[in-house]
């Protein structure tokens, strides 16, 4: 009896995914017409000024050109909505027949140890919420979306073996929703083209991943991290300020943004003196390296969990104060709250104060009317993710882009259908409507949205100006 290799499944996952890549090449040079990357305009179905009526006694949309499609508002004016979720509204309809859409949804339930991950499960609760949000109102008459669910468990090679698990099954899926993860997000974006598969990621903020000649089908409901960089560019130009130097973390997900950031410095006469990196063991030093270049308008790039120790080490080398600049990430989290190590809380205070912080607008009045619900439907997480929003548009999304084409195009769904696949990329990049999460639009695979600065004062976090990227 022979024994398995501890490594027989991670050899046979990377042969298949070389053959793939092999065999893609091939095909996208027999059939070059179908190039994702061109520039030019559809005269498909667009989304803007689209308003859904109801009848008194259907829940069916009727659409007309008036005002921008508003799930929020939609919803809200559903009265039965605000009532048990198994009541009228969501009794499935067995007079008529329907077909089904599959979407494979992957998602970080568990991690490599086997632990529950409690932002993974509010995201698939969003997930399963839209869902039954599309199918109950007959977004897609005749046709009923069908969420498969699996999880990835943060791991790329996870889930790709989800992926080939779910293409080689009786089921053809159309969409793949997820994930949060870049890194899980980007190794599906590579195989997914292979397939024809459209992919709309909720929550990975890699900016590798807006390249359209590399990932085709891919898009998300997140705006990449590279997009606050316009925001900082033209707060830099307001200020007059003609020098800045980085510092930033050395892994990818941290530079990355900053590279894109120092080009569109140099396109407006803004000097970048240098980009000084560190790592969590070194920052100390670099943070004398820093210090040595003697430029006074700081832009971080790092997570969180090193802000803290950061900037308690910058405010004992006097680099703080009003004498300095410091333009970082807004990471949602309140991390100047809460001192770590040997850092005194009143020190942090004192090192943070003035700080700007570069964020995404929140679209916190965007709530349903039956909110007791969904907060039922979620009471039992102690933490709910802050990309359950853009879960539950990311449905949404792929469920109006549907919509908007031909009935034709959801029958006789096939993986080899390269031209279909192509044409729902051409209209889900012109698409947009109003989502739980606000103004859901894209420019090519990325999500275009609404930004704020903020600034700490006296550990409150204050908006200083809100800056519009949708109009």
């Amino acid at each position: 009896m022979f024994q398995n290799h501890p490594f027989q499944q991670t050899f046979c996952i990377l042969f298949i995914s070389l053959t793939l890549i092999f065999f893609f090449v091939q095909y996208k040079t027999k059939y070059p017409e179908f190039s994702f990357a061109s520039n030019e305009t559809t005269s498909s179905f667009s989304f803007e000024e689209l308003l859904v009526e109801y009848s008194a006694n259907s829940t069916e949309a009727t659409i007309s050109r008036e005002i921008i499609f508003d799930v929020v508002e939609v919803l809200n004016s559903v009265t039965d909505l605000q009532n048990d979720i198994n009541k009228t509204l969501f009794q499935q309809d067995n007079t008529v027949q329907q077909r089904n859409i599959y979407i494979l949804g992957l998602f970080e339930l568990t991690n490599k140890l086997g632990n529950q991950q409690e932002e993974g499960a509010s995201e698939l609760i969003a997930a399963k919420l839209a869902v039954r949000h599309v199918n109950a109102l007959k977004i897609l008459p005749g046709y009923k979306l069908i969420l498969l669910i699996n999880d990835t468990q943060g791991d790329p090679g996870v889930a790709i073996d989800r992926l080939f698990h779910a293409i080689y099954s009786e089921n053809t899926v159309l969409v793949v929703l997820g994930s949060r993860f870049s890194n899980v997000t980007e190794a599906l974006a590579h195989i997914v083209p292979y397939w024809n598969i459209l992919q709309v990621s909720y929550g990975a903020r890699s900016p590798a991943l807006s390249d359209r000649r590399q990932f085709p089908l891919f898009f998300r409901t997140v705006a990449p991290d590279s997009s606050h960089n316009i925001v900082k560019v033209d707060f830099i130009r307001h200020h007059k300020w003609p020098v800045v130097v980085v510092f930033s973390h050395s892994e990818n997900q941290y530079l990355l943004p900053i590279n894109h950031l120092i080009t569109q410095l140099e396109m407006k006469n803004i000097t970048c003196i240098s980009t000084v990196t560190f790592t969590t063991d070194n920052y100390k030093e670099q943070l004398n390296v820093l210090k040595e270049l003697d430029v006074r308008i700081i832009l971080g790039s790092f997570s969180a969990s090193m802000a803290p120790l950061i900037f308690c080490q910058a405010h004992s080398l006097g680099m703080t104060g009003s004498e300095y600049v410091w333009i970082i990430e807004n990471h949602q989290i309140n991390w100047w709250k809460e001192a770590i190590g040997n850092c005194f809380q009143s020190n942090l205070t004192q090192a943070t104060e003035s700080v700007f912080l570069i964020g995404d607008y929140e679209y916190n009045n965007r709530i349903l009317q039956s909110s007791e619900l969904v907060k039922k439907i979620f009471e039992n997480l102690s933490k709910i993710s802050n990309r359950a929003k853009n879960t539950y548009d990311a449905i949404w999304t792929i469920a109006l882009t549907l919509r908007a084409s031909n009935a034709k195009d959801l029958d006789n769904l096939q993986y080899t259908n390269m031209e279909k696949a192509y044409h729902f990329v051409k209209l889900m990049e012109n698409m947009q409507f109003i989502g739980l999460s606000g103004l859901v639009k894209f420019k090519q695979s990325d999500r275009v949205g609404d930004y704020i600065v903020s600034q700490i004062q006296d550990k409150y976090k204050i908006l200083i100006l809100k800056y519009s990227n949708t109009k």
